[in-house]
């Protein structure tokens, strides 16, 4: 068993120690401590137990090998091709104001890490253009984020 490469590490201003990893190919999220993570980066998961190791294979986390992973990963690209349905986020700023108690990345504090550059803008302009250049959609759900 080896780390998945579509595995993100976020990591949290309210407790340094604590990271989370998020993979994108099954949307699941896991809490790590540092010292756990830099075992599981070595591919040592013996400190895991056997619910704990099961998980992450399950949410891909961590996979057999890196063609099993990348065939599913092209399988999803190809199932999202085959829907009628576009789902996009769009972060525009981490300029957050909600100050909500349960927030795990400053815990009520107001972040200030900048917004997204009209340079940005452009790009996923000319992203979503050619991602649904020659397709046929019944609906497009656009959700922008932050702020």
């Amino acid at each position: 068993m080896i780390v998945g490469t579509y595995n993100v590490v976020i990591t949290s201003r309210r407790e340094p120690d604590k990271l989370y990893v998020f993979n994108l190919l099954s949307a699941a999220t896991v809490s790590l401590s540092t010292s756990a993570l830099e075992n599981w980066l070595k591919g040592d998961f013996s400190q895991l137990n056997e619910r704990e190791f099961e998980f992450l294979k399950d949410k891909l986390f961590i996979v057999e090998n890196r063609k099993q992973e990348r065939n599913l990963a092209m399988f999803r690209l190809q199932e999202q091709k085959n829907t009628n349905v576009v789902n996009l986020t769009i972060y525009t700023t981490y300029n957050c104001n909600f100050a909500c108690f349960y927030c795990y990345e400053a815990a009520g504090k107001v972040l200030n890490q900048g917004s997204m550059s009209l340079d940005t803008v452009s790009s996923v302009c000319a992203w979503l253009e050619h991602y649904m250049d020659g397709r046929v959609f019944k609906h497009l759900n656009l959700t922008f984020y932050g702020g």
